[in-house]
């Protein structure tokens, strides 16, 4: 199996015998398909998968006998599609809200409940877990990248290995004037305890209009 991205698409080449789900809404133009009216990992995050269209009547493709090739468009004009491959062992956390698709090697998909204080702040309680091997596909309107940060905002984390700890920290900015609107700031920042890589969004929708209040406009203001 392999991905290659473009310009808001890209192609996913399976070889032989293998398959891969679909999100309902993720193929375009590309009609080699049969619908799966039962999900599959019937018992996998079903809530998450549920509330974003990623559990019931996906999209199947088989390549059988031989390989395929299946092309991906996405829905936005500066979206992107993102592969990730977990090895097998290994337990990835996967933000059900990208998920485009992902292929039918897994050995488990299920939740991570949290309830631990750090999970309240950065508002995550409920961890979509993938066990390898397997492939998930992933699509954003924003670009999606792998980083090596340790320190993001919690709405641009999208994947990491659920081993990793973290812990909620309040940002600690140099400038004069942002140290003063963070007294008042309630923005947490996402800190990992152990180096590894992320994937994230480089950036998320709410960051293109100013925040509300005179506390955020000041914020917005000493960034620039």
């Amino acid at each position: 199996m392999r991905f290659v991205p473009t310009n808001n698409g890209g192609t996913l080449e399976l070889d032989a015998k293998q398959s891969f789900f679909f999100k309902k809404t993720t193929l375009k133009g590309f009609r080699d398909f049969d619908w799966r009216i039962l999900p599959p990992y019937a018992f996998g995050s079903p809530i998450a998968r549920m509330l974003y269209g990623c559990y019931f009547l996906m999209k199947v493709v088989r390549a059988a006998p031989g390989p395929i090739t299946v092309s991906l468009a996405g829905g936005h004009l500066r979206g992107n599609f993102f592969a990730i491959n977990v090895p097998a062992g290994e337990k990835h956390y996967v933000n059900a809200h990208y998920i485009a698709g992902f292929s039918d090697g897994f050995k488990s998909i299920h939740t991570h409940i949290k309830l631990a204080p750090v999970y309240w702040c950065v508002h995550k309680w409920f961890f979509a877990v993938f066990e390898g091997p397997g492939t998930v596909l992933l699509y954003a309107p924003s670009p999606i990248e792998t980083t090596n940060a340790v320190d993001l905002q919690p709405e641009r984390v999208v994947s990491f290995n659920i081993e990793r700890s973290f812990a909620a920290v309040a940002p600690q900015p140099k400038g004069v004037l942002s140290q003063l609107a963070n007294v008042f700031s309630r923005e947490i920042i996402w800190h990992f305890l152990e180096d590894g890589d992320t994937v994230s969004i480089t950036h998320c929708s709410d960051e293109a209009s100013p925040p509300e209040g005179f506390w955020g406009w000041l914020k917005h203001l000493a960034a620039r």
